[in-house]
């Protein structure tokens, strides 16, 4: 898919014969788009979420657990974490890897970002107080989970 982010449109849809990856398109002065690869998942992926005030950063989420931070300023991306599911107690977490599907950024802090996946829960995560992602779930800010569950 090809967006206009300024007026936040769908411009163009078309199926890229590409899979389970992250491409940055422009459209060349001929009509012809070109793209390059930013990252990859194994797996899906289902949603994008553009960081507020910030339009050259956004995060994806996928099947494949992780949630990956882009900068279109270096067309780079970097791998946060991977998602998995709680044990139950003490919000422990299991080495059973989540599909995330949605991933939202709060437009009133931009540092929190939610993660919807599988399981019950709903997770949101606080990018600004955290330095270091390599703890993996476990520096989640807050999960939710509704009631009789």
């Amino acid at each position: 898919m090809l967006w206009n982010v300024a007026s936040k449109a769908l411009v163009l849809s078309y199926d890229s014969g590409h899979a389970r990856n992250v491409r940055l398109g422009q459209v060349a002065d001929n009509g012809n788009l070109q793209t390059i690869e930013l990252g990859k998942h194994n797996g899906r992926v289902h949603k994008l979420a553009v960081q507020p005030g910030s339009p050259h950063m956004f995060y994806s989420c996928g099947e494949d657990g992780f949630v990956q931070r882009f900068d279109l300023r270096s067309n780079s991306s970097t791998k946060l974490f991977c998602c998995s599911t709680f044990t139950g107690t003490d919000n422990l977490f299991s080495s059973n890897i989540l599909s995330l599907n949605s991933i939202i950024i709060d437009p009133r802090h931009p540092n929190y970002f939610y993660l919807g996946d599988c399981d019950q829960y709903a997770r949101v995560y606080d990018s600004g107080g955290l330095r270091n992602f390599s703890m993996g779930v476990r520096n989640f800010f807050k999960n939710f989970r509704p009631r009789g569950i």
